[in-house]
């Protein structure tokens, strides 16, 4: 009887660029995801930091101009961040890790609020295209993050290796 395993084999959406590891670890789980979130996410963030500048100078001016490339750039470095954080509590057990994930999340949106409202103080400054634009990166990131963790195959459960002489109650 072969051995066939319908979570790894033919998945539509995988990656099929690359030989593809299974990470054995949640490091390497962790450091995969970032790469591939990185990867999903940096074109369509891009692309929508450009139609909001594009589109807010057209509405908009010079004030749309440079409110909405403040506020797509704000919004693209705070997206930045959330990939930077991954790849710098690699090493933390999984309690640890989750709480930087968290206060990652309060200080970036703590980061978003406090431009909104300091930049809103600035003559000139359409708050519109810096609010709308700064809504559609994260928007993005989020959504593009998204679907490339949904791609990225990880498991679920990562176990540490057994010897062969201590035995698995796993084999009937």
């Amino acid at each position: 009887m072969s051995e066939h395993n319908p979570d790894t084999d033919g998945q539509t959406g995988t990656d099929t660029t690359t030989a593809s590891k299974v990470p054995s670890t949640h490091a390497e789980s962790q450091l995969l995801l970032a790469d591939r979130m990185l990867r999903g996410a940096r074109w369509p963030v891009l692309g929508t930091w450009l139609v909001g500048v594009i589109g807010w100078t057209i509405g908009a001016g010079p004030s749309g101009l440079w409110s909405a490339a403040v506020g797509g750039t704000v919004a693209a470095a705070s997206a930045w961040g959330t990939l930077v954080l991954m790849r710098r509590t690699v090493g933390l057990n999984v309690q640890m890790l989750m709480a930087a994930v968290l206060g990652g999340f309060v200080a970036k949106m703590f980061v978003l609020l406090i431009t909104l409202v300091l930049v809103r103080a600035i003559p000139g400054v359409h708050i519109y295209a810096l609010a709308t634009t700064m809504l559609a990166v994260v928007l993005v990131s989020a959504i593009a993050e998204t679907v490339a963790f949904r791609r990225t195959k990880i498991p679920t459960l990562i176990l540490p290796a057994q010897d062969e002489a201590t035995g698995s109650t796993s084999e009937n």
